[in-house]
């Protein structure tokens, strides 16, 4: 049987190695889910690579350290009542969210206690049910509403 491959998590600092694939990856998001351009996740990255309230976090296959098998971005925020982490941005390799999620979730959570926060949001805008269910409730993760839409 062939050995599972290893994953090695990062915070990003700078993301220009990365360029390519954040642009890549960030159309197929923006394409799949809408509400979002490549272009505002992109300069979003790059922004938040710059700002201590931010965090990208990426994992890469030990044996392709060049190659991101999956990213995140999140944002600390500093409410004098209840601080919290969002996340604003997942991109996950098809078939490898099992295998990186675990530790990821991990590092957000040190990290978000780390900052001071109580909780880790994120909204869902894609595949809500199948998605929550499968990947992110056998992690702590409840669902505690609703974002609303309205076409113009």
């Amino acid at each position: 049987m062939a050995e599972k491959p290893s994953y090695r998590p990062f915070i990003v600092t700078d993301p220009a190695p990365y360029m390519d694939q954040f642009i890549r990856t960030a159309g197929v998001m923006s394409r799949k889910c809408g509400g979002t351009s490549t272009e505002f996740v992109v300069n979003s990255i790059i922004q938040a690579c710059k700002n201590p309230e931010c965090m990208v976090l990426a994992v890469c296959p030990e044996a392709a350290p060049d190659r991101l098998a999956g990213w995140l971005g999140c944002t600390f925020v500093r409410d004098t009542y209840q601080p919290w982490v969002e996340i604003w941005a997942l991109w996950i390799t098809p078939g490898k969210g099992r295998q990186i999620r675990d530790q990821c979730i991990q590092i957000i959570v040190d990290w978000a206690r780390w900052k001071g926060a109580v909780r880790i949001t994120a909204i869902i805008t894609r595949n809500k049910k199948g998605y929550l269910r499968s990947f992110l409730e056998d992690v702590k993760f409840v669902p505690v509403g609703i974002v609303i839409e309205r076409r113009v």
